[in-house]
């Protein structure tokens, strides 16, 4: 029997997932930026971190106390 709020959750967190990847690619890329521009790409950067922790997070805690 499929969750339909773990599916939710598993997309929200591949996203961010991606997202996350591809911002701290970019980070990478930034390193040879002036300081101001590295800064701006170092928020994007906690941001992403940010928001795939709490997806990570909703996601653990569903699958706890669901236990699909």
């Amino acid at each position: 029997m499929s969750c339909t709020e773990k599916n939710r959750l598993l997309q929200e967190y591949s996203a961010a997932t991606q997202r996350l990847s591809q911002v701290v690619a970019r980070y990478g890329a930034s390193l040879g930026l002036a300081p101001l521009e590295r800064v701006q790409v170092e928020k994007i950067v906690e941001e992403a971190r940010r928001i795939y922790g709490q997806t990570m997070a909703a996601l653990e805690a569903h699958l706890l106390h669901h236990g699909c």
